[in-house]
């Protein structure tokens, strides 16, 4: 329980969840600021509308999620970052990290 609070700093998060192409993504569209978020595109695909993020970073490889957070969260124009999806991004970890590796359990440590 004590990680559930890791940054006294940030006390808002938000999860939007639901099934594959019911709106989750299009959802931003409604977003106050759009312009101080980065965006963090696990999904591989583009927003349904034209977007007006601060940036978009496409992630190649999961592990690099949380060095982008930390640069992020050393500009202090940025409000917010968008993961879009945590499915994709989880997936994505699967088939770079455990599917080949011999300890399974221990990739996921």
């Amino acid at each position: 329980m004590s990680n559930l609070n890791r940054s006294s700093d940030n006390k808002n998060v938000v999860l939007v969840m639901g099934a594959p192409n019911q709106g989750k993504t299009t959802s931003l569209y409604f977003l106050d600021n759009p312009e101080k978020y980065v965006y963090l595109n696990a999904d591989k695909k583009q927003t349904p509308f034209r977007d007006k993020f601060m940036a978009t970073i496409e992630i190649e490889d999961p592990v690099d999620v949380l060095d982008f957070i930390d640069e992020i969260e050393e500009n202090e124009e940025v409000e917010g970052v968008i993961i879009d999806t945590l499915t994709h991004l989880m997936d994505m970890f699967e088939t770079q990290y455990i599917a080949d590796a011999s300890d399974t359990r221990k990739m996921w440590g």
